[in-house]
């Protein structure tokens, strides 16, 4: 409840969702470093979100320097039933077919709280569900590509690196755990919307605004 109420309370004013759609543009193209950092300068965002966008195009570019990719696309939204009365939307923004077929990449971003241990293990039993309910998503191979940062024992400072995870790395969770997870996620945001009923409305500067992003799901 309190991880609810604190999301409600302090979202982030600014989202990647923008890069993807820089990246989408670009795959099944030939493109270079350079020109994916031309593309993110260009976009009509804040200086300070554009310097956290060029800082992740290195570790992007090393993510797609090895793959043949024939395509890119979006995929419809769907809505997984956490309970009977919570649907959490489930949008990835971008999935792409390589020599080695369909691939649906979860991109982690943010600098600090990456995906780990029962969060990751949660989330991936989750989409794996997801993808085997589509005819045209279950053969899809599914990866985390963590570029969140992590402290260098050499210089004691936070350096983002990219670290590739695939679902068979990732350690596989009970029915029975998986379950009392959503249960709790579940009571805790009934009560955190009751919570919420009776907060004052918070006004925002359409600048302040933070743009939706699918991958902000409060459930992780």
């Amino acid at each position: 409840m309190k991880a609810q109420l604190a999301l409600l309370n302090g979202a982030p004013n600014f989202s990647y969702q923008p890069l993807y759609k820089i990246m989408k543009g670009l795959l099944g193209s030939s493109w270079s470093e350079q020109e994916l950092m031309l593309a993110v300068l260009r976009c009509g965002l804040r200086p300070d979100v554009k310097e956290k966008y060029t800082e992740l195009v290195p570790l992007i570019v090393e993510y797609f320097s090895d793959k043949k990719i024939s395509y890119a696309m979006e995929i419809l939204p769907r809505f997984y039933a956490v309970d009977r009365d919570i649907l959490v939307p489930f949008s990835p923004p971008l999935i792409y077919a390589d020599e080695n077929g369909l691939c649906l990449p979860y991109f982690i971003f943010w600098k600090k709280n990456a995906l780990k241990g029962e969060r990751l293990a949660l989330f991936s039993s989750i989409v794996r569900e997801i993808l085997d309910e589509d005819p045209d998503l279950c053969d899809a191979r599914f990866e985390v590509i963590d570029m969140s940062a992590e402290v260098d024992p050499d210089t004691n400072e936070n350096e983002r690196s990219l670290k590739i995870i695939p679902e068979c790395d990732i350690a596989k969770i009970s029915s029975a755990r998986r379950q009392k997870m959503l249960s709790t996620f579940a009571e805790g945001f009934r009560r955190a919307r009751q919570v919420a009923e009776g907060m004052p409305t918070k006004r925002r500067s359409d600048s302040d605004r933070p743009a939706p992003d699918p991958n902000q799901i409060a459930l992780l």
